[in-house]
């Protein structure tokens, strides 16, 4: 439902025109861009969650996926919320927050699994070979897409000392 209204709203063209020729700010259409892609996401994994086939045409999306216009994510900073005072040590000072970066691993997720999703939930005749090997491929994307996440969206387990972000965490 939220992806159609998405659709509906036009948050899936590319609003750069528009902030040319001074229809709307930059603010708006990146604001635009990050509630595309967000709703993008959700749609997908409950998709997968709820074993429902996704129905999105991306031919017909043009905005582009976050991270080509990035903002200086470096300067970004997480602050723990609904924590009892103070603190945990680990988390008294600001956290790097690379939201941008997670998004677009969060994307390139979705975009891997999103075949496997389409036989498994939206085609009932696949042959067992077909299948085998859609899967076959489906979890060698998925091992590569792991292993080359960056080094700030990957978690330490042997550092239990190292804070580790909700989302981040949500992503492994």
């Amino acid at each position: 439902m939220a992806m159609r209204l998405a659709f509906d709203l036009g948050l899936h063209i590319d609003t750069a025109h528009y902030v040319t020729e001074g229809s709307i700010n930059a603010a708006e259409a990146e604001l635009r861009r990050s509630v595309f892609w967000g709703t993008y996401t959700v749609d997908h994994l409950w998709g997968f969650f709820l074993g429902r086939p996704v129905r999105i045409n991306m031919e017909d999306v043009t905005v582009d996926k976050p991270g080509r216009h990035q903002t200086r994510e470096q300067d970004r900073k997480w602050v723990p919320y609904g924590l009892p005072s103070p603190p945990l040590a680990c988390l008294a000072a600001p956290v790097p927050d690379p939201v941008d970066l997670l998004s677009q691993h969060r994307i390139q997720l979705c975009e891997i699994m999103t075949p496997l999703g389409h036989v498994l939930y939206g085609c009932s005749r696949v042959s067992k070979r077909i299948l085998q090997g859609l899967n076959e491929n489906t979890t060698d994307q998925l091992l590569k897409w792991k292993t080359n996440l960056p080094e700030v969206l990957q978690i330490d387990l042997d550092n239990t000392d190292a804070p580790v972000l909700p989302h981040i965490l949500l992503l492994q």
